[in-house]
């Protein structure tokens, strides 16, 4: 993939461990959900221009990307997660599926 893009100045990546607990709701146990909190937390720090999620899940992206008026592009296998994510913010978008 390539180098990654370097830090904005003052803004640099500390390594470590963070680990919180949420009480926010989750969609029918997604086997990884974000947090909107910690989506605001990586738009805001790493993400200078449209967002790209290609595992949208249940669409935490797309969530923290219109409360901050960011554009994203959303990719998501799962037909179920991707109709979610079409139901609750009203969007038309077509689900495509690949038989392999």
């Amino acid at each position: 993939f390539g180098e990654p893009p370097p830090s904005r100045p003052g803004q640099h990546l500390i390594p470590g461990r963070f680990m919180k607990t949420t009480k926010e709701p989750r969609y029918q146990g997604h086997p990884c959900p974000r947090t909107i909190g910690h989506m605001r937390w990586l738009v805001h720090w790493f993400a200078r221009g449209t967002v790209l999620d290609p595992f949208a899940g249940t669409g935490t992206t797309l969530r923290v990307c219109k409360r901050i008026n960011r554009n994203c592009i959303l990719i998501e296998q799962n037909p179920e997660y991707c109709n979610h994510i079409a139901r609750e913010h009203e969007l038309e978008v077509e689900c495509h599926t690949q038989n392999t």
